[in-house]
């Protein structure tokens, strides 16, 4: 406020902050504020003011109004500083000898005593073309991700997603898939200037957190989830940042982290937890496996963003980049909406959202160096989902347990609380030991709970790794919604419908992470879901594929992949024999190894060669 601000002409600018759009080209600006236009021509080094619409000055050399509405002054003092300190000195020497005036009084936006202009009100922000990043190198890399939003944008692939929900904006994902051909090239703009200046525009950092109950009857509030809802838009411009970000890190980062990474999921996370322990209780008649299922309390909502920016840099993303998202996830305006009833705005810079595409894999990147320190422990990710593993042998759990100490210490120094309540430790045992002779795990001076059964994304896994209490729930799922396909059959809908939903609904509850478990259930459990395949068959008048198949494709199909990823954790298990044609069996003792995964997967591999 109280500052002239000047504009080098022939530069093209996009710029959005709350309700302010600021249009500049050549030696005019349009700056829209709801119904008010105003327009700033460049006239002797002076700008020319002109309003329009709901204005209450047509024209003049400055604006008496307090600003536009929702435009907020102080926020625009910060963003100025900001630039100002982006640019490189001889940006700012060179910005402040267009007037012939000492460099020093306008690279601190004072007003101006020169000019002629004391009481201007309005603010604008002065964007210099070609700030600097080092050397042409880095410049080099980080222009990749602005030619890939521009590139996104020629080839049609600026998509915004219609089913999300509304964020603070009111603007809804049809509406911008819709005018993607008219809207893009703006965006594109707006994307590739907040990249240049590593700024978020505040009305993007705007979110309103709603309560989503994590249980079909919750009881208490720890049994919400705070979810924010964010504008769409920023939602796309997040999925281009993280497209880049994924595929500039390296290769060989955490390889037990599932989340995130191209070629992994929920199945390799719980295939190489129980190909590690059924291997490990292979190995000996005396070996058993400790499992410590960890639960943080907040996990997203207490990342550091300036120690997350120490991290990404010493992964080799780009300075700018860094700040990017360090600003991204500071002075982040955000409100509380139960119903009707909405809370006032605070203002938070910490943590990341949930809700926030970015937010997932930034988590992931904060806790890339939580990883084993001993040979007989193994940490598995899959985002905050967290197992640390004890291979025991002898009764020898000290790696075990100094494993554990060492993560509380690791969560300790990255501000991440352990929710102990619902840290759970399973132990898988075969030889039917007594209880007592296992040592208790203590986190914080308090014990671990100690259970026979633990739900592990989207999996039962029990303490002698039978599937019978995973496949009841979904058998009663599918016998559920048997009643609504014969619902559509009495509408007398064609067969090929009748398919599809058996496919999208039923079919789908049945083969969920089929390829982890149906090699080692039971007969009565294959029968009981066969006998839901039956009945639909029976429903839809059409032969439909039995579970046997689903699962010797699907093994198929994963391990082809894991054969052509060799960044993949167990990429080493596929080895060609010398004939080059067939892949070496694994060698196992028990029949629940063999029937396991890997071994299955690598024999029906064999049988489609």
């Amino acid at each position: 406020p109280g500052s002239l601000v000047y504009w080098q002409p022939g530069s093209l600018l996009y710029w959005c902050a709350g309700s302010l759009v600021l249009y500049c080209t050549g030696n005019q600006v349009l700056w829209c504020a709801g119904s008010t236009v105003v327009q700033l021509t460049l006239q002797n080094e002076m700008w020319n003011l002109k309003l329009s619409g709901d204005g209450r000055q047509e024209e003049g050399w400055y604006n008496t109004s307090p600003g536009p509405p929702g435009h907020n002054l102080a926020d625009h003092g910060a963003t100025m500083a900001t630039i100002v300190q982006s640019m490189s000195p001889q940006r700012r020497t060179r910005g402040a000898r267009l007037h012939g005036n000492d460099p020093v009084e306008h690279t601190t936006m004072a007003t101006p005593s020169c000019h002629p202009v004391h009481n201007a009100n309005f603010t604008a922000l002065l964007f210099m073309p070609s700030i600097g990043f080092g050397s042409r190198r880095s410049r080099e890399r980080f222009q990749r991700l602005k030619h890939e939003v521009a590139d996104t944008e020629e080839g049609g692939g600026w998509k915004s997603p219609h089913g999300c929900a509304v964020g603070p904006d009111g603007i809804c994902g049809r509406v911008l898939k819709a005018c993607a051909d008219q809207l893009a090239p703006v965006f594109t703009n707006i994307f590739n200037l907040s990249l240049t200046l590593g700024i978020v525009p505040s009305s993007f950092k705007r979110s309103t957190i709603v309560p989503v109950p994590k249980k079909p009857r919750p009881s208490d509030l720890n049994d919400y989830r705070p979810v924010a809802l964010t504008s769409v838009v920023m939602k796309c411009f997040e999925k281009l940042v993280r497209d880049f970000i994924t595929s500039s890190l390296p290769a060989s980062m955490d390889p037990l982290q599932f989340a995130y990474r191209h070629n992994r999921s929920t199945d390799d996370a719980i295939a190489h937890l129980l190909h590690t322990t059924l291997t490990h209780l292979d190995e000996g008649r005396g070996n058993y496996v400790k499992m410590l299922f960890v639960d943080y309390s907040s996990a997203f909502n207490t990342i550091i963003p300036s120690l997350l920016t120490t991290k990404l840099g010493d992964l080799g993303l780009h300075t700018s980049l860094c700040n990017w998202i360090s600003n991204f996830l500071t002075d982040r305006p955000q409100s509380v909406r139960v119903g009707n009833c909405a809370s006032s705005t605070l203002t938070l810079s910490t943590g990341a959202p949930q809700g926030c595409v970015l937010s997932p894999l930034l988590y992931s990147l904060h806790t890339y160096n939580c990883t084993a320190t001993s040979s007989s422990t193994i940490i598995v990710k899959f985002a905050d989902d967290t197992v640390v593993m004890g291979l025991i042998s002898d009764n020898d759990e000290r790696a075990y347990l100094e494993e554990t100490k060492h993560l509380e210490n690791w969560c300790q120094g990255h501000n991440l609380l352990l929710n102990i309540s619902k840290t759970k430790e399973l132990i898988v045992d075969c030889s039917k030991k007594q209880e007592q002779h296992y040592q208790p795990v203590r986190i914080s001076g308090t014990t671990v709970e100690r259970v026979d059964s633990f739900r592990y994304l989207g999996v039962h896994i029990s303490q002698d790794l039978s599937w019978s209490r995973h496949t009841n729930s979904p058998a009663k799922k599918a016998l559920q919604r048997l009643y609504h396909l014969r619902c559509l059959r009495d509408f007398r809908l064609p067969s090929k419908v009748l398919r599809n939903f058996y496919t999208c609904t039923i079919e789908s509850i049945l083969t969920g992470n089929i390829t982890v478990w149906f090699g080692n259930s039971t007969k009565q459990d294959r029968q009981a879901f066969q006998r839901v395949v039956c009945s639909a068959e029976r429903i839809t008048h059409t032969e439909l594929p039995d579970l046997q198949t689903i699962y010797y494709k699907r093994c198929q199909t994963k391990a082809r992949r894991i054969v052509k990823d060799p960044t993949h954790p167990n990429n080493r298990l596929f080895s060609l024999l010398r004939s080059g044609m067939c892949f070496r069996s694994l060698k196992t003792k028990t029949e629940r190894l063999k029937r396991s995964f890997f071994p299955q997967a690598i024999w029906a591999l064999n049988q489609g060669n």
